[in-house]
């Protein structure tokens, strides 16, 4: 396992995280027996990033992330935890951004977080009525929510901040950075969508993030790379059987809404030529893609199970893509994804 800085800030973290959401689903729905083997072999490959929120399995997810560290005694374990305003939380957003990571530490049996980040999506209006993931402006988070989440790392309950911005707007996200106050943002980067670096035609607003990484990397952020495989659509078994390779313990979005994963599988099959003759999987390279950035610090994974989890791992020993599928994989990309 090799290791990154974020950005200008000193903190360092393994290239691989291991992510306890709802789509991998490890963390959440395993086994205690499973929830422990995926926790002690991440460590024992070198992770020491682990990335959670409330949301995921409304707390299992850092309740169970908990346990097994605290069973498992002193390790180095960095925590990247969220917390996420809804509705009914303006005018007392201080106080329910000090509940939230009163309530994640409780869960996560720890005083303090690495990273506490902003979950809401940051964009240029408001839009209140979306419930999950209300979307917040920039003023909004400068004048209510900023204010609140430096209290809280002066209180020593986390040593950063950050910014999830899955959904977000580079404009919205820009004037944030610029404070230099965030540390990291999550930023949606893979093969099958890759704009929050390269510009790329075929993709709609919500999901097109061109000029994240050159914020990000401008203001001195670091960038943990969500979505990796494309929810799985960037894997040898979805290429083979499409969504019906989801793994039993995988949950969430696109288990709830399978159709919408489709355009995903479609572009993940221009990518078949990365398995080299069964070699090396689209996962390995999927993974090899994204480090080739030097801007990313670390990939946040989603695993079911030990295998996932070892084949990320392997693609971090081996490092970026060679310049022949390099420049295969960018010749895609100059095309774009319409039609």
């Amino acid at each position: 396992m090799h290791f990154r800085k974020v950005g200008n800030w000193p903190l360092e973290v393994s290239e691989i995280a291991l992510g306890t959401g709802d789509t991998a689903g490890g963390i959440i729905y395993g086994s205690t027996k499973e929830q422990r083997a995926l926790v002690e072999n991440a460590l024992d490959l070198g992770v020491n990033l682990f990335d959670c929120s409330p949301d995921y399995g409304k707390g299992m997810g850092e309740g169970n992330l908990g346990r097994v560290l605290k069973e498992l005694g002193p390790v180095d374990a960095k925590i990247i935890t969220k917390v996420e305003i809804m509705p009914e939380d303006f005018g007392r957003i201080r106080e329910k951004i000090e509940e939230s990571i009163n309530d994640s530490l409780l869960r996560l049996q720890r005083d303090h977080v690495d990273v506490l980040m902003l979950h809401n999506p940051v964009r240029l209006v408001r839009d209140a009525g979306i419930r999950v993931w209300m979307r917040l402006t920039p003023a909004d988070v400068m004048e209510q929510v900023l204010p609140a989440l430096q209290d809280v790392r002066s209180a020593g309950k986390t040593r950063f901040l950050g910014l999830a911005c899955e959904s977000s707007e580079a404009a919205a996200v820009r004037p944030l950075l610029e404070t230099r106050e965030f540390a990291i943002i999550n930023a949606w980067y893979n093969l099958a969508n890759p704009t929050a670096s390269v510009p790329i035609k075929g993709f709609d607003q919500q999901h097109d993030y061109q000029g994240l990484f050159d914020l990000a990397d401008m203001f001195g952020a670091g960038i943990a790379v969500i979505r990796p495989l494309a929810g799985g659509a960037l894997t040898d078994a979805f290429l083979k059987n499409g969504r019906e390779a989801r793994h039993e313990l995988s949950r969430g979005y696109y288990r709830e809404n399978p159709e919408l994963l489709e355009p995903e599988i479609d572009r993940a099959r221009r990518f078949d030529f990365l398995r080299h003759g069964g070699e090396r999987t689209l996962s390995e390279a999927a993974y090899r893609y994204i480090f080739s950035d030097p801007r990313v610090s670390t990939i946040i994974g989603g695993f079911s199970d030990i295998g996932q989890m070892k084949d990320a791992a392997t693609a971090s020993d081996k490092g970026p893509l060679d310049a022949a599928d390099a420049g295969r994989v960018a010749e895609i990309h100059r095309a774009g994804f319409r039609g």
